[in-house]
């Protein structure tokens, strides 16, 4: 399930972070060589960085398997990424959805290596990335190719649907339910 639902979260994951430059230039109004385009970069990777300081306290205090409830953060995130027109709510819609991104990524990462025996750890975690992992470069292209025809916001919209499904298969499984150490 675990595999799955990675591929969902990285195809939508795929399609959001080749249209970033796309976004800040279509929607927030940053315009070619605009050096505020790096500040995007930049509160994703704060957004990055406060999922890896949160994730070990809510694993210790939720369980690793109800801590895949960043998966139920993405779309949310996601929506008001592409509703922010302006540059202090893209930064932190930006944070928020790349942190949920991290968060769910690294949860998934850490319960297959907990549930996996030692001596499969390297093909088991390294078929389970590459499936789930393979999914971000088909939503690049597929983002592009939607942006194309129906617009950036539009097309981050329809990124929600893959993820949406990877949280309602997620938590109709028994992940939540798993209390690992």
């Amino acid at each position: 399930m675990l595999t799955v639902a990675g591929t969902g979260l990285s195809v939508s994951g795929g399609a959001v972070l080749a249209l970033l430059v796309v976004h800040a230039d279509q929607v927030v109004g940053l315009t070619h060589g605009d050096p505020r385009i790096g500040l995007l970069f930049t509160a994703g990777a704060v957004g990055a960085l406060c999922a890896a300081l949160l994730l070990p306290r809510v694993s210790r205090r939720w369980g690793a398997g109800r801590s895949i409830a960043a998966y139920s953060g993405f779309v949310p995130a996601l929506v008001a990424l592409a509703l922010s027109g302006n540059l202090l709510p893209a930064l932190g819609t930006w944070l928020i959805w790349q942190a949920t991104y991290t968060m769910a990524i690294t949860n998934g990462i850490t319960i297959r290596q907990q549930l996996t025996p030692d001596a499969m750890q390297g093909r088991v975690n390294t078929t389970g990335r590459m499936i789930a992992m393979g999914g971000a470069p088909f939503g690049a292209l597929l983002g592009g190719l939607f942006a194309d025809q129906i617009g950036v916001q539009a097309t981050y919209l329809l990124a929600c649907a893959p993820v949406f499904a990877a949280t309602v298969a997620i938590w109709a499984s028994s992940v939540p339910r798993l209390r690992l150490s």
